[in-house]
């Protein structure tokens, strides 16, 4: 009897971790992304961080969700052709033994994008409505 009791608890606690960790497995397992030390200046709208991301099924051709790019809404090709160095300072405490320290600064697209005329300009009108309102 005890020991039925002990599976049952058992049981229900794995079940409970399955259920509620779904959506982070989902994340954990299908994207991975990193933040790279490369910025991109564009003139008229401001510097955006570089994200690597990498999808690996096919959500990323259902939703158009191919590359970084794709993902912020932001063509990097349209704009210098290329990625510019990180000019950011950072600091390094004496006790700490690394060769190179990267801070790497906020990513978030709705942050970068205030021009609404220019985001229109690369991508479809409904896009600039609804993500960039």
């Amino acid at each position: 009897m005890f020991y039925s009791l002990i599976v049952l608890i058992y049981y229900l606690h794995h079940l409970l971790l399955l259920v509620s960790a779904s959506p982070l497995l989902f994340t954990l397992n299908d994207v991975r992304y990193s933040l790279s030390d490369r910025v991109l200046t564009i003139p008229k709208l401001g510097s955006i961080r570089g994200i690597h991301i990498d999808y690996e099924n096919n959500y990323s051709l259902k939703y158009n969700l191919i590359n970084t790019e794709a993902f912020l809404g932001i063509q990097y090709g349209l704009y210098h052709g290329r990625f510019e160095p990180s000019k950011e300072r950072f600091n390094i405490h004496p006790s700490t033994k690394v060769t190179k320290q990267i801070e790497f600064g906020s990513a978030c697209p709705q942050y970068l994008w205030k021009n609404a005329s220019e985001l229109s300009r690369i991508r479809p009108k409904y896009f600039a409505e609804e993500y960039y309102p």
